[in-house]
């Protein structure tokens, strides 16, 4: 049970020291990167059969081996398939995430350590998409040929938008689409609950109010429901 908890608590590691000290931090050196760098170098044959294999197939892809079909959403647009080079790209691409994933495990580090390098290597992997780079994604492209060029310079002036404020990571929803009395239901409340281990439920006149009344409403409800799930588990002996 205590090592279900910490696994769960690996992740949650990382989203306050990202809280804290900004996203990059989660790019930069730790001491578990350091141990699994000692854990690669310890074991060089393996490391060496997964590289040799990686080879092998980057060698296939280059050379037009038939694959399986890619089920990604970052590449679901067809000229990820049927463009040649692009569905090498995207092939060579999967298969390094791929190795990448076999020599965390192949690492055999404690499950802290692990969990870290491996939120670590997931986060470099997926930066390191091809559908990120604009001038290979064809959705990009497109939109470059139709705005002539324009969605390069309001993309460029969004990304410093995003990095001029706090939590200095890119936007993933455009808030301006959002206004309160429009499309947004905000309505007036009331306490709803009081306790003494618990704040009271405050009225809810904006939507930061209502997620902080659901936060509160859940922390009340919770001790009862694991309460519940204590009494109905089975005892040794019964």
């Amino acid at each position: 049970m205590d090592r279900e908890i910490d696994e769960l608590a690996a992740p949650l590691d990382a989203l306050l020291i990202d809280a804290a000290f900004g996203p990059l931090r989660r790019f930069l050196p730790s001491l578990s990167t350091a141990k699994f760098a000692a854990a690669l170098a310890a074991r060089p044959g393996a490391v060496g059969r997964r590289l040799g294999s990686l080879a092998v197939d980057l060698g296939r892809i280059a050379g037009g081996a038939a694959s399986s079909p890619v089920r990604d959403k970052r590449f679901a647009d067809p000229a990820w398939t049927e463009n040649p080079l692009l569905r090498r790209v995207v092939q060579a691409y999967l298969a390094a995430g791929t190795a990448v994933d076999d020599l965390v495990t192949a690492s055999d580090l404690d499950w802290r350590d692990g969990e870290r390098v491996r939120f670590l290597a997931e986060n470099m992997v997926q930066a390191l998409s091809p559908s990120n780079i604009p001038l290979l994604n064809p959705v990009s492209l497109r939109a470059a040929v139709q705005t002539r060029g324009l969605n390069f310079v309001r993309g460029g002036l969004n990304l410093m938008q995003d990095m001029a404020k706090p939590p200095r990571i890119p936007e993933m929803v455009d808030r301006s689409a959002f206004a309160i009395g429009e499309n947004v239901a905000v309505t007036p409340g009331a306490v709803a609950g009081s306790d003494a281990a618990v704040a009271p439920v405050t009225r809810m006149d904006s939507p930061s109010a209502m997620m902080t009344n659901s936060a509160q409403r859940s922390a009340m409800c919770a001790p009862s429901i694991f309460q519940s799930e204590v009494a109905e588990r089975p005892r040794p002996g019964t």
